[in-house]
């Protein structure tokens, strides 16, 4: 259609398309607005502004405002996200905050569901970290038991306990 109009200079075939282009531009403004209004305002708890945590945890934490993105997940820790709590937890454990990131861990051992994950990053930090053998061995056994458990009341999933664990569990017993 361009080239079209560049041959013959008629102005109305191409109209259709430059509305569509001032659309897509208003729309962009829009969309721009109304993100820095939520990344400004993203405290705000009302029914008027609703935004997804997660989402601006990770923007907040990819430009570089970590203060914000903790601030933000902090407020969250009640929350039922677990992977933003596990992205918080990383976060921490990254910026060297690793008591707070070891609180978080603790805390998704005891969630319902099994969050291996927070098993491992908990012995991890007591026996890099703190060198609490007896807690990192603790840990171990109760995920290694988790597992057990899971596969008894859940065979259809059947979660594999992995060599990883008890090459933990045995380099631990050696320290």
């Amino acid at each position: 259609m361009y080239f079209r109009f560049l041959e013959d200079k008629k102005i109305e075939p191409i109209v259709p398309i430059v509305k569509h282009n001032v659309i897509d531009i208003l729309s962009m403004v829009a969309i721009a607005l109304q993100a820095a209004h939520t990344l400004n305002n993203y405290h705000r708890k009302n029914d008027e502004l609703k935004f997804d945590s997660r989402s601006l945890f990770h923007i907040f934490r990819n430009v570089g405002d970590i203060e914000k993105a903790i601030s933000l997940a902090a407020d969250e820790q009640g929350e039922s996200d677990v992977q933003l709590q596990i992205d918080h937890a990383f976060l921490l454990k990254k910026i060297g905050e690793h008591e707070k990131a070891q609180k978080i861990w603790r805390q998704l051992t005891m969630h319902h569901n099994f969050i291996e994950l927070s098993y491992v990053e908990l012995a991890k930090y007591y026996e890099h970290r703190t060198r609490d053998y007896s807690k990192a061995l603790t840990v171990v056994e109760n995920a290694m038991k988790r597992i057990e458990i899971s596969n008894a009341l859940f065979p259809e999933r059947g979660r594999e306990l992995s060599e990883d664990w008890q090459h933990r569990k045995n380099r631990i017993l050696r320290k």
